[in-house]
């Protein structure tokens, strides 16, 4: 029998209406002692961590595909998440092939 979600996690609120991601991310390492985390999301929480300065890595697969859509999906996706001049490069610290697949992991350069 699966435990119920209440007897084996605990929720915690930040924000009113939307996630307060900073002030998450500073609960979560108060709190829980956390220290790294890794956010699986799509392109609007992509962009909602870059613009909060939360992202210092990337984890990137490509995947040959081809999709049929209106507009092609992208990693971030909102308003320019850095001004032009803050935009900075990502430096490859790995990658490896799985059959068709690359996944890479980058790092922002500071």
């Amino acid at each position: 029998m699966c435990p119920k979600p209440h007897e084996v996690a605990r929720g915690i609120r930040i924000g009113a209406s939307f996630v307060d991601l900073p002030g998450l991310s500073e609960c979560l390492a108060r709190q829980l002692g956390v220290r790294r985390l890794v956010c699986e999301g799509r392109a609007t929480l992509n962009y909602h961590m870059l613009r909060a300065g939360l992202v210092d890595e990337c984890f990137i697969t490509v995947a040959p595909s081809i999709i049929g859509e209106p507009r092609p999906r992208t990693t971030v996706e909102g308003e320019a998440a850095l001004a032009t001049e803050d935009v900075m490069s990502l430096a490859l610290i790995f990658w490896r092939r799985v059959r068709m697949r690359c996944s890479c992991v980058t790092r922002f350069h500071q």
